[in-house]
């Protein structure tokens, strides 16, 4: 049971002391839920909220998430909004949230990187995850990424296969990429790539690559 709620008449005369009103408009949304109320719904102190409220403390990428969750909001102008006021930057992407440790109803929020599914939507994810990986083994800790592959792999490796990949790629193009890896590094790579695509969301283009011998020049 959610504790008693503030007025909306008297939400409504505070517009004015919060951020752009941004958040207020939201907590209308949600039949005027008080302070108290949301933060109960998020999980922090009501010190904290009212805080990110009134735009005196920045918001974890994670109650922003919640956030949008709670309010239902999917329209992705008044996600953007939500994040150019809370963080300065707009709301995440799939490939901007590759790596990071969210729950997954939380990471379903993130809007897509393009449009019509398929491998091409997850080329940036790919890109994204390749970078991070990357500096996790120039760093000499492979091992905090989140791929498992990546401790078998060689930043060269990555860069080498991803700077082959073009725009658009698709399964024959990321086969053909994969190909310009060193022999011995080639299946590892494949494998950091198949677990890259079925985290993303993209089963169907992990099988094909994920079923690729190899040992036989390349045919499935």
């Amino acid at each position: 049971m959610l504790r008693k709620s503030v007025d909306v008449q008297q939400l409504s005369a505070r517009r004015h002391e919060l951020r752009d009103g941004l958040w207020t408009d939201f907590l209308h949304t949600k039949k005027s839920l008080s302070q108290s109320d949301m933060a109960y719904l998020l999980g922090v102190s009501s010190g904290t909220y009212e805080g990110v409220e009134r735009g005196l403390k920045a918001p974890s990428m994670e109650l922003l998430l919640t956030f949008g969750k709670i309010c239902g909001i999917r329209d992705e102008g008044t996600l953007d909004r939500l994040w150019k006021v809370s963080l300065g930057r707009p709301f995440p992407r799939v490939s901007d949230l590759v790596g990071l440790r969210l729950p997954d109803e939380l990471r379903d929020l993130a809007l897509a990187d393009g449009g019509g599914g398929g491998a091409p939507d997850a080329l940036p994810g790919l890109r994204a995850a390749a970078l991070r990986a990357i500096s996790a083994l120039l760093d000499g800790d492979a091992a905090s990424d989140a791929n498992p592959h990546t401790v078998r792999l060689t930043a060269r490796c990555l860069a080498s296969a991803f700077s082959a990949v073009p725009s658009g790629a698709g399964t024959e193009e990321m086969r053909r990429a994969l190909s310009t890896v060193e022999e011995g590094l080639r299946a590892p790579c494949r494998d950091w790539v198949v677990w890259e695509l079925r985290r993303l969301g993209c089963a169907g283009c992990a099988r094909p690559l994920a079923q690729w011998d190899l040992r036989v020049g390349g045919d499935a």
